[in-house]
């Protein structure tokens, strides 16, 4: 596993994260407190770890959830992952959050995060008018449901909705064509075309 140095400057030498195995991907955080900390059912709170970090440009460090913490306790990260950028020098601090029934005590030296180094890609946003079509869409949350079903196999009944599906969907290329370019009457038919062409899948499927 490659390595990469980042400087560190702690508050307590105690305070340096670790790797709790060879090949951990996270190094663990500790809370840097010098009293126990209560953190009650449905709160959140801010623990400082002590840690300051010069992140090298093109890497970022991940605020990750402690999985014994999750399971055991309902103790999160509430922000997770949380992201420290590359130019940040002040200490890094932990956000936990308590989805449990029971308040939760947080002990100084407790490893309550992992921090995660991680690369960073910068996207270059490009205004366009439109984007390319795909067969989403504009699907969002929960449209391709919880359970994933096979696909049918090819036969008559498949051929006999793919058809007016294909006709549809060239249909919707033609609305936006027209759209772009503000033909207001040319639009209005490509609606009027595209509802028939959906019509006919609708009447298959039945």
């Amino acid at each position: 596993m490659s390595e990469v140095e980042v400087p560190v400057v702690l508050a307590d030498e105690n305070c340096l994260p670790t790797y709790g195995s060879t090949l951990a991907a996270g190094a663990d955080a500790k809370a840097f407190i010098k009293e126990q900390m209560i953190l009650q059912p449905g709160a959140s709170i801010l623990v400082p770890t002590g840690v300051r970090v010069a992140i090298p440009e093109g890497y970022e460090i991940q605020v990750r959830p402690r999985s014994g913490l999750a399971l055991k306790n309902q103790i999160t990260v509430l922000n997770a992952p949380g992201t420290i950028d590359a130019d940040y020098r002040g200490e890094i601090g932990v956000i936990l959050i308590n989805h449990g029934q029971q308040p939760f005590v947080i002990t100084p030296g407790m490893r309550i995060a992992q921090l995660v180094l991680a690369p960073v890609v910068k996207a270059r946003f490009v205004m366009e008018e439109s984007l390319a079509l795909t067969s989403r869409g504009e699907g969002g949350f929960g449209h391709t449901g919880t359970h994933h079903y096979p696909e049918p196999q090819i036969g008559d009944n498949l051929l006999a909705v793919a058809a007016p599906y294909r006709f549809s969907l060239g249909i919707l290329r033609i609305q936006e064509y027209y759209s772009s370019r503000e033909s207001i009457w040319l639009c209005l038919a490509a609606h009027f075309v595209t509802y028939l062409g959906l019509g006919l899948i609708i009447e298959k499927l039945l």
